[in-house]
Order: C-alpha cells, then sequence, then structure tokens
C-alpha cells in the first residue's frame, strides 16, 4: 500500500469516484484517464466510455500481448 497526500481539489477528485464503504474503511475508484497536454499542471480528461481510438487500441493489444501481467504493467510493457 502506498499513502500519498494530496490537496483538497484533488481529494474533491478522488471523491468524484465509485464509493465502497468496506468494514468501516472509504473506498474510492475513478474510471477516467488523464492526458498530459503539455501545460503545467494541465490534463485531459476521458471518461471510460469515451476514450481515445490510440488508447483504445493499446489497452487492446497489451491484453492479446500479455494476459498474465497485471494491467498497468502491460500497458507500460508495450510503450517500451
Amino acid at each position: 500500500m502506498t499513502e500519498i497526500k494530496l490537496t483538497n481539489k484533488q481529494a474533491e477528485l478522488i471523491h468524484t469516484g465509485s464509493h465502497a464503504m468496506v468494514n468501516g474503511n472509504s473506498y474510492y475508484f475513478l474510471p477516467f484517464w488523464f492526458k498530459q497536454t503539455g501545460k503545467e499542471n494541465v490534463f485531459e480528461l476521458h471518461y471510460l466510455d469515451h476514450l481515445p481510438d490510440e488508447l483504445k487500441e493499446v489497452i487492446s493489444k497489451s491484453r492479446e500481448a500479455e494476459p498474465n501481467l497485471e494491467f498497468s504493467e502491460r500497458i507500460y510493457y508495450k510503450q517500451k
């Protein structure tokens, strides 16, 4: 487990995700992809149902090529 310290704005973003209460603990899931824009601290937000074709293609190919790796490992692996 990794702990991260968020700004108030970042925490607000986390709270927009899916929420599950488990044994008194709050869990949040953000079904988004973020693309860096080249501007400092500015990102494009992409929802799962509106992903850019180039990203969908990389995700699909990574699943086919390395099905036993965790998702983030597959994406990293394919981009090397």
